[in-house]
């Protein structure tokens, strides 16, 4: 988080024909996608 420009970064990931967040992290880097992934397998998900 930027707090002293004030920004707020939150990634969500969501399913969108289920509506209902998937995943949900704070900040801009891009290894979100990575940690999304590597949770999803961990719980028997199968990231392409």
């Amino acid at each position: 988080m930027n707090r002293r420009n004030e920004h707020n970064y939150l990634k969500v990931f969501a399913d969108l024909l289920q509506r209902c967040v998937l995943f949900a992290t704070l900040g801009t880097k891009s290894k979100s996608m990575e940690t999304f992934a590597a949770k999803k397998f961990r719980h028997n998900g199968y990231p392409k």
